[in-house]
């Protein structure tokens, strides 16, 4: 409990006025004589005994009196944490979510655009001379000071998407900065924003807020998007004026079955391929779309299809390499491998090099897009290292161990790699019935797969 005018209270001290009555009592007494005192002692008894409780009564309700009339004179009251003291300026910190996400459709448009209504109808709430902080995801620095109720609403219409996102424990750990740089007791802050599981909620503050915090939901009124999940190539390598396949997956979230979405292939800012997907509620589909590169060099692509109102997901960007010629480095531990060389040499577009393994040169190795490490008894711990590193530079290692090869130096490269290790040679007979040849590793192998019928003999 607090009081408005807490000086008053001193008036208390009148209370000791009835006490020193009742101590003290000037009350003077006078003899009376009486014949016969038979009566009046028994009354005399009784009255004692009232008087005595009366005695008591009236100055507790003097005491009382006095002080019911002074708390009356200074105005008690218990603090609300969502009221400020008259007279005082109080500070309140809006966040508004601007990520791609508010651009779903609410129940009065766009849900940014409903933010930053629920915004303004917070500040008309809150007095003239008081201070706001407008946050939204890009933590930009003109939005990290306080601003007076006027500025604030002019700079809501400047917020638009944004393709930052910011968890929970991020906004409120930037407003309590912002809110403990001032003086005032009366702190408010406000999250506006449709909480998306994998952005806003996915890092929760930590421990109990100092200030008072209201979480404003927003919900879009039907789950209406269709993105790109993904893309891959058909083909293991982009090679120059070859047709390529690329595979796009799109997913539909929505409860109605799409037909005929448009499909868009730009490579280097020109169109290259078009195509139409059909795509089932709730389900995702596939498409393919051909594809020719006529110059090497980095290409920058994107994929784009046409979806509304959540149009942040239609575009997918991505960067290929198409090469004139594909370097490939073999490095030999003996003589070179007759397999390889008909494999390899036989192809205009590779560009085959072969060393012996004791004449490698490590630095050369970022110039390849494929390494072949054929019949090597074993490797250097530099070797180890540079191969790893060409690896995770996203090149292509192949290794055909030795015979009598070094399992655990072997081993080791592979431990490295993050891949499966070399078990011991096992020399069991084994017999081969046929070849599966829709196996991946036979993929772009065969010109043709002849089948052989079966020649059935009766006896």
């Amino acid at each position: 409990m607090q009081f408005i005018n807490p000086n008053i209270l001193f008036a208390l001290l009148a209370v000791l006025i009835p006490v020193a009555i009742h101590l003290f009592n000037f009350r003077k007494y006078r003899k009376v004589y009486f014949s016969n005192v038979s009566f009046l002692k028994e009354l005399q008894q009784k009255t004692q005994k009232q008087s005595q409780l009366l005695h008591l009564l009236v100055p507790l309700m003097r005491i009382l009196s006095i002080t019911m009339l002074v708390l009356a004179f200074a105005q008690p009251f218990i603090p609300s944490k969502k009221q400020s003291l008259p007279g005082q300026i109080s500070v309140v910190s809006i966040f508004v979510d601007n990520s791609f996400s508010m651009e779903a459709a609410g129940s009065k448009g766009r849900l940014l655009d409903e933010a930053r209504s629920k915004a303004a109808e917070i500040a008309a709430a809150y007095k003239t001379d008081d201070l706001f902080q407008l946050l939204t995801n890009d933590f930009s620095g003109k939005h990290q000071r306080l601003v007076t109720k006027e500025e604030f609403l002019e700079m809501l219409p400047e917020v638009t998407a944004s393709p930052a996102v910011r968890t929970l424990s991020e906004i409120t750990s930037r407003q309590q900065d912002q809110l403990s740089t001032h003086r005032s007791v009366s702190k408010f802050a406000y999250v506006i924003s449709d909480f998306q599981q994998s952005t806003v909620m996915s890092g929760l503050p930590k421990g109990s807020l100092q200030d008072s915090y209201d979480l404003i939901p927003l919900k879009s009124s039907a789950n209406k998007n269709i993105y790109i999940d993904s893309c891959w190539f058909s083909n293991p390598v982009i090679q120059l004026n070859r047709t390529s396949t690329i595979n796009v997956k799109i997913k539909n979230t929505s409860d109605d079955d799409l037909e005929k979405i448009p499909v868009k292939l730009m490579i280097n800012g020109r169109q290259r391929a078009v195509a139409a997907v059909n795509i089932k509620a709730g389900s995702s589909s596939e498409v393919s779309l051909p594809f020719a590169n006529p110059q090497p060099g980095i290409m920058e692509g994107l994929i784009e299809i046409s979806d509304y109102p959540v149009t942040y997901d239609d575009i997918f960007y991505f960067v290929f390499k198409v090469s004139d010629k594909i370097p490939v480095l073999v490095v030999n531990g003996g003589d070179e491998n007759s397999y390889l060389n008909s494999v390899f040499k036989l192809d205009s577009v590779i560009n085959l090099t072969q060393v012996v393994a004791g004449k490698t040169d490590y630095s050369s190795f970022p110039e390849y897009r494929l390494i072949v490490l054929n019949d090597l008894r074993t490797i250097t711990s530099g070797a180890i290292q540079e191969l790893s590193r060409f690896v995770t530079q996203g090149g292509s290692l192949l290794i055909f161990p030795a015979h009598n090869a070094d399992i655990p130096v072997v081993n080791q490269l592979l431990s490295s790699l993050g891949t499966d290790l070399i078990e011991v040679l096992d020399s069991a007979n084994s017999k081969v019935s046929q070849i599966n040849t829709n196996h991946p590793v036979f993929s772009d192998v065969f010109e043709k797969v002849v089948s052989i019928p079966t020649i059935r003999t009766s006896h």
